[in-house]
């Protein structure tokens, strides 16, 4: 999957790694913007919404292709 995911330059740079006991393990890092109480109503106009769709969007197009390995191989 890791190679699908990079070869999208923007989501190859906002992979992270880290080790849960002996396994690597992978996600992707995006950062948002902090809304505070006084920005209610930007927030409320959906525009943080359609970041992270957005987002997750290119995420999908980037991995829609990707076939899991079947168990045993085959």
């Amino acid at each position: 999957m890791l190679a699908y995911v990079a070869r999208d330059s923007e989501l190859k740079r906002l992979v992270g790694t880290g080790t849960s006991g002996q396994k690597t393990r992978y996600s992707l890092q995006k950062k948002l913007r902090r809304w505070y109480p006084q920005e209610l109503e930007e927030f409320a106009s959906g525009v943080p919404l359609r970041e992270i769709a957005d987002f997750m969007g290119q995420v999908y197009t980037a991995i829609k292709d990707y076939k899991l390995p079947r168990k045993g191989g085959g």
